[in-house]
């Protein structure tokens, strides 16, 4: 009978101090992009000795408008809330339906990962490897929204008329004497400027600046993670190298 004692343990390898660190700032990427869903992701205001207008841009398909006093722009559309179709934006809203659908995307690829990394952590290096590979793919991924909108929007923007045609609120920026934009959403993604007792600003809305700190926290997590060496559980493969197979392995005859 043949008798062989094995020292490889079993289980997962409970996390330690720096590895805790890691997950938890690439846990802090994953609260923020869901956060940033629900919040706009462009937005815009005027103040003028009239009243004050605002607008914001979401990716779950909405526009949210307000209005107060009698400001210098028609407000035609000036509504609570609507459909980009709705406010005569039908490109812009593709365009935050298609950023939308990135998002989840991006966040399903980054959960996969997550998943992985905190299941299999210090245990597998190339599952390891795999799973970071998967949340970096989701938040690449997630990025490429915040990059497509400033990319494209003023485009689609154009495309709609909006800001210059009465579809949202025309008058909102700097025109020329012909009624061409010369600084608005239209033409420009982020600005500030002042005309005629109206101040005016536009850019990118709260969303869009929470997704880039999530995108830095899963950043530094990732370094953490990935920089991470593996302890050395299988402590039979360990000794190979050092103790010879006599002492390891116990032959008895019965």
């Amino acid at each position: 009978m043949r008798f062989r004692k094995s020292l490889r343990s079993e289980g997962p390898e409970p996390l330690d101090r720096k590895k805790a660190i890691g997950l938890s700032l690439v846990a802090v990427h994953l609260v923020m992009a869901v956060v940033a869903l629900g919040l706009p992701w462009y937005s815009g205001a005027m103040s003028s000795p009239g009243g004050q207008f605002s607008f914001n841009f979401y990716l779950s398909g909405s526009t949210h408008a307000t209005c107060t006093g009698s400001p210098n722009v028609s407000t035609g559309s000036c509504a609570s809330s609507q459909s980009f179709t709705g406010a005569g934006l039908s490109d812009t809203g593709t365009l935050y339906a298609a950023c939308f659908l990135l998002m989840l995307v991006g966040i399903a690829v980054f959960v996969l990962g997550f998943v992985l990394v905190y299941r299999v952590h210090t245990r597998e290096q190339r599952l390891r490897r795999l799973a970071i590979l998967s949340m970096s793919l989701g938040v690449a991924i997630c990025f490429s929204s915040a990059i497509i909108l400033p990319a494209t929007q003023n485009g689609t923007l154009a495309n709609d008329r909006a800001f210059t045609s009465g579809h949202y609120a025309y008058g909102f920026g700097v025109y020329d004497a012909n009624g061409s934009p010369v600084s608005t959403p239209t033409t420009d993604y982020l600005n500030s400027t002042s005309i005629g007792g109206a101040s005016m600003n536009w850019g990118p809305g709260i969303g869009w600046w929470i997704g880039g700190v999530g995108g830095f926290a899963f950043s530094l997590g990732g370094m953490i993670l990935y920089g991470s060496n593996p302890r050395k559980v299988d402590l039979e493969e360990a000794t190979d190298s050092s103790v010879p197979s006599a002492s390891r392995t116990r032959r008895t005859d019965v």
